[in-house]
């Protein structure tokens, strides 16, 4: 018994008909060994019997064969089939793309060289009102610096040395005499040193020593340094005479001795000092007392700048000279002149006479002479006498006094008066003064402001 393949009947099921004969088709009949009747199928069609299985199996085997290479090489494939496949450009859509801030160009600011910053100085404790310092200036200086014995000066011996005497003590002994201001004597030998307390201001400065009128006599020789370094002076000496009672003249009071003007260039403090030898009864003690310091306005700085710097010179102000036959004073100022201030006198209608004096001797030598003028119309006649000791002495080229008008110099000028040799006679110093005379009733302007003593030969040897 077979299935239908196709209905899934069995062959036993289905009764034999013509029908089923028709269309299944004709067989030739044979008969097997027990003589029935067994039909033959001819191979065609039992070929396509078998066919659809086959076909069905290897159909099947196929598919499953391909699924599983399929999945094998799925790697493989979806390598090559990305690779192969080439893929469709897709627009991209526009994005807005910040364009960059633009960075303002600096045009650099020109640098502006540094101004100098002035330096703080410190104020000395030694600064005092000019109006104080006895004995006073013919002048009142804006600022002074008194360097005094018993707050500034290193003594040697020290001042508790029994060489040493106050003035205290020679007060008690002599009850008569008034010291306003006290020192320290002695008749040993020794040193003394002065020094600032701070560092001075860039600038000139003229520095002065005390002359007691008791126990100073003979002379000492000073040395002024900065940080230690030894400066020199740019006017005077630094030697000093110190006067007594006994001389001629004989000195009536405490005095003030200049021992030049220097230039204080760079920081640093500033000191003073002197040595001396024993003293005796005839050459007479060493008093020990103050140092004065006054700062020099700018406008001698420009004056003294027109003098040669390699010539000794001495200066002596307006306000040191002496004046007769004038009524009154009266000061100019504003206008470029030493210490900023001059006398001015006009149509005078008495005699005048003005006499600048040193107020130290100097060594001997030749000397020139000049005034200086301010910014004057200088039309009226003046004479000027040079004087050795209070004698008139002539020029060098054997002329007299100098009669002149004294000129109009814009932005004022040193007027040079002529040469003088002093004569040995008064070797080994001298005290030099210039006289200048204006006559009554002369009409016109002259000025009395500064005059300076140049020294142009080397001093005599003493």
């Amino acid at each position: 018994m077979t299935d239908n393949l196709f209905t899934g009947e069995s062959s036993a099921d289905i009764p034999p008909s013509d029908e089923n004969l028709t269309v299944l088709g004709s067989a030739n009949h044979t008969l097997d060994d027990n003589g029935g009747d067994e039909p033959e199928w001819d191979d065609e069609e039992e070929d396509e019997k078998a066919s659809p299985l086959t076909l069905i199996i290897v159909g099947a085997v196929a598919v499953v064969l391909l699924g599983f290479l399929i999945w094998l090489y799925l790697p493989v494939i979806s390598l090559w089939v990305g690779g192969a496949r080439t893929p469709t450009a897709q627009p991209v859509p526009p994005t807005h793309t910040p364009r960059p801030t633009r960075t303002p160009t600096i045009t650099p600011t020109p640098t502006t060289p540094p101004t100098a910053t002035l330096t703080p100085y410190a104020p000395s404790a030694y600064s005092i009102n000019s109006r104080e310092l006895q004995p006073p200036l013919p002048w009142m200086p804006a600022s002074v610096m008194v360097l005094n014995d018993d707050t500034a000066v290193t003594p040697f011996p020290d001042f508790l040395n029994p060489a040493w005497s106050p003035s205290s003590a020679i007060a008690t002994q002599l009850p008569a005499i008034v010291i306003s201001e006290p020192y320290h004597t002695t008749f040993g030998g020794g040193s003394a040193l002065w020094q600032m307390d701070a560092p001075l201001k860039p600038g000139l400065y003229e520095l002065y020593v005390s002359d007691t009128l008791y126990s100073s006599s003979g002379t000492l020789d000073f040395i002024v340094s900065l940080d230690g370094q030894e400066i020199k002076p740019l006017t005077s000496g630094q030697r000093v005479e110190y006067r007594t009672t006994s001389g001629t003249p004989p000195q009536l009071e405490d005095l003030w001795h200049s021992i030049g003007i220097y230039s204080i260039e760079r920081d640093g403090l500033l000191s003073v000092s002197t040595a001396w030898e024993p003293r005796d009864e005839f050459t007479g003690p060493v008093a020990i007392d103050r140092v004065l310091i006054i700062p020099q306005p700018e406008v001698n700085t420009d004056l003294l700048a027109r003098i040669p710097a390699e010539r000794t010179k001495y200066i002596v102000d307006d306000t040191q000279a002496a004046f007769d036959g004038v009524d009154f004073l009266l000061p100019q100022t504003g206008q470029i002149a030493w210490n900023g201030e001059y006398e001015k006198i006009i149509n005078t209608a008495s005699d005048v006479r003005v006499v600048w004096e040193l107020q130290d001797n100097v060594p001997t030598g030749v000397y020139e002479v000049a005034v200086f003028i301010p910014e004057i119309q200088g039309n009226a006649m003046v004479t000027y006498r040079l004087l050795a000791n209070g004698v008139e002495l002539p020029r060098s080229d054997g002329a007299g006094g100098v009669a002149s008008t004294q000129g109009s110099w814009p932005g004022g000028q040193w007027v040079l008066l002529g040469s003088w040799e002093i004569p040995r006679i008064y070797e080994p110093r001298v005290r030099l003064s210039l006289q200048m005379d204006i006559a009554a009733n002369t009409p016109g302007e002259a000025a009395a402001d500064a005059v300076i003593f140049i020294q142009t030969s080397p001093p005599a040897t003493e």
